[in-house]
């Protein structure tokens, strides 16, 4: 999918995050795109999970293939204040 691209394109991120300790994404995994996706997927629920009926926070969620113009009103709206979204990194795919 789209996060699994721009991990793999975003300079050594994908190396890092095969030989990082994290939690639940131990030193030697994440090599492969299922072993990746299963981590994120697995750090998404944890996530929401966290903030769920949690009285005075709140969570903004958007994916990547949302587009720009998309994930900007979702940040507008979450923030309350205009904001400039838009592609500043340089990636090896785009």
């Amino acid at each position: 999918g789209g996060w699994v691209r721009s991990v793999a394109t975003y300079g050594r991120l994908r190396e890092i995050l095969a030989s990082a300790a994290l939690p639940d994404l131990p030193s030697g995994v994440g090599a492969s795109d299922e072993e990746l996706v299963a981590w994120f997927e697995g750090h998404l629920t944890k996530v929401s999970q966290h903030f769920e009926g949690r009285e005075g926070s709140s969570l903004l969620e958007f994916a990547l293939e949302e587009g720009d113009e998309a994930i900007q009103r979702k940040l507008e709206d979450f923030l309350g204040v205009p904001m400039d979204w838009g592609c500043y990194n340089v990636t090896t795919w785009a």
